[in-house]
């Protein structure tokens, strides 16, 4: 079975994400750490930093996207949801 997001106002499907195995899970996980001992934590710190800071530029252009996406998920309706979202990614620069 699919995981389901669910919008929890009006009950509406907003997306649905493959299950996986646990193998398939070890294997995602096992790379994840081989790329950062191997890749990520080998480059100059001045390539990681493009990086980090181009990660923090997208999400601060998209932070209105991924407020309402995490607000549904939380289902928090309040205004502070949106404060502390904006907070976050302006501490991330």
């Amino acid at each position: 079975m699919a995981y389901q997001s669910i919008n929890p106002f009006n009950g509406e499907l907003l997306q649905t994400f493959d299950q996986h195995t646990d193998a398939q899970m070890e294997s995602a996980l096992a790379k994840a750490d081989s790329t950062f001992q191997y890749v990520w934590s080998k480059a100059a710190f001045r390539d990681r930093a493009k990086v980090v800071s181009r990660a923090a530029s997208l999400m601060l252009e998209r932070k209105e996207r991924i407020f309402w996406s995490t607000t549904w998920e939380s289902t928090n309706r309040s205004r502070s949801s949106k404060l502390v979202t904006t907070i976050g990614f302006a501490f991330s620069r």
